[in-house]
């Protein structure tokens, strides 16, 4: 039986002198569905890129990239994956 991650995230968007693309920041928390305990360890990144990161022990992550897509992918052993949008930019 898959368990289900609830994610709770804040996009955030901004630009960088350094670049000529727009930079795409998101952060946000990581928890189980049921127990609103915060997750670990899981794996958090945009679909079709190598961009990704994990949650500290807080179940928080943040990644920042100019090459961002339009969702990111949420996925840890034992629940099914999730798929958020994401705004680019």
């Amino acid at each position: 039986m898959n368990k289900t991650l609830l994610l709770l995230a804040v996009f955030l968007t901004g630009s960088s002198a350094l670049f000529s693309q727009k930079l795409t920041s998101v952060k946000g928390v990581v928890t189980d569905a049921q127990t609103k305990e915060p997750l670990p360890f899981v794996n958090v990144a945009f679909v079709g890129t190598p961009v990704g990161t994990t949650t500290d022990l807080d179940g928080s992550y943040s990644m920042d990239t100019k090459w961002g897509s339009d969702s990111l992918q949420i996925s840890f052993v034992g629940y099914e994956t999730v798929k958020v949008p994401v705004k680019s930019g």
